[in-house]
């Protein structure tokens, strides 16, 4: 074989070889190319899997808001008819007044409704039991009794007014007659009276009529039976009353106002007399007229007499108005109330007689026209 045939068939051999390589190469690349084909496949179909199953979450999210908005659309109807009947219940109450026990000839089980629309009183229902010096108010939609004496002892009861029904609730800390009960919110307060053995307290009590606690709150500077009271925003306020039970002598003219939300209490201004050398009242009455924001002081005794006076205390300025038109009669041991402008004085005593006399005063237009 010559020498330049075979430096061809070595050229192609070699160029064989190289296209072998190259061929090889290209199968190596090919192959990787393939894997990272099958990788962004298998990546697209979990990127698929992904998003379905998202889609899927998303509607399921979206049926589940659908079904809470159509729940919160129900329980908001629910609650606006609850609240309105709670607003009818409400302003039929305060088209009302409740007077509860009491003594004349003798112990009083009657719990009486006076309607001021129709002007006419009617017996609701009796009462736990015969009973005077008790206290009722209206809180959280019911009607609440606490306390006061019956033909056998000083009670410390407490009665919620439940379908025409008394049903007894966890009683005071301790036996209460001639005591303040106050409703602020949610919560009931019971303050001074005379507990066991005549002994006149200064103590306060709370009581929450949803959740059941009881608290002992910060006591009055001085203890009081038969004190006037009222309620105006957050506070209470206690008018007069005497420290030593049935002593005429121990006759109170000052008052204090309490903050239920500081449970904390001040000194007010003493109560204004007709009489200079009167040393205060007991047994009168005390009501709210709301749009003025005025407590009336009505009647009471001073120690020497019955009273006919109407005191007028301004719960924005602190302080001791003009007298208001003074009663028809000299009267203590009495209810007072304020409906709308109107102020309402129920019973009493007139000249040492138990009376079940209504009488009623205009105080829209602040209620004064007293004495100056």
């Amino acid at each position: 074989m010559s020498l330049g045939l075979e430096n061809e068939i070595k050229f192609l051999k070699e160029s064989l070889d190289r296209e072998i390589k190259a061929k090889q190469a290209l199968d190596r690349e090919l192959q990787v190319r393939d894997r990272e084909l099958k990788a962004i496949r298998g990546v697209e179909a979990e990127n698929k899997g992904l998003t379905e199953a998202l889609d899927r979450e998303r509607k399921a999210k979206q049926g589940a808001e659908a079904e809470n908005k159509g729940l919160k659309e129900a329980l908001d109807h629910e609650r606006k008819a609850k609240q309105a009947l709670e607003i009818q219940l409400d302003e039929a109450v305060a088209a009302r007044l409740w007077v509860a026990g009491g003594k004349a000839m003798s112990f009083s089980a009657v719990l009486t409704i006076y309607d001021v629309v129709s002007n006419s009183w009617r017996k609701h229902i009796s009462l736990p039991s015969p009973r005077t010096e008790c206290r009722i108010v209206w809180a959280s939609h019911s009607l609440w009794l606490s306390g006061g004496i019956d033909d056998k002892s000083r009670l410390s009861s407490l009665h919620r007014l439940v379908d025409g029904q008394w049903v007894a609730m966890p009683g005071m800390s301790c036996q209460r007659l001639g005591h303040v009960i106050a409703a602020v919110g949610q919560h009931l307060f019971f303050i001074g009276g005379a507990s066991d053995n005549n002994d006149v307290v200064s103590s306060c009590e709370r009581y929450d009529t949803v959740s059941g606690r009881r608290s002992v709150m910060a006591a009055m500077s001085t203890p009081r039976i038969n004190a006037a009271s009222a309620v105006a925003g957050d506070c209470i306020y206690v008018f007069g009353g005497n420290t030593k039970f049935n002593d005429l002598d121990t006759i109170q003219a000052s008052g204090e106002r309490y903050d239920t939300v500081s449970d904390r209490w001040s000194a007010l201004p003493a109560i204004p007399s007709p009489f200079p050398s009167s040393p205060g009242r007991t047994k009168s009455a005390a009501a709210l007229h709301r749009r003025s924001g005025i407590i009336y002081v009505v009647g009471g005794h001073d120690g020497k007499r019955p009273l006919e006076s109407v005191e007028r205390f301004d719960t924005a300025r602190v302080s001791w108005l003009s007298s208001s038109t003074p009663l028809p009669a000299a009267v203590d041991c009495h209810a007072a109330v304020c409906l709308h402008d109107s102020l309402f004085v129920l019973g009493g005593l007139i000249g040492g007689a138990a009376v079940a006399d209504v009488w009623m005063l205009d105080v829209s237009g602040g209620g004064g026209g007293g004495r100056g």
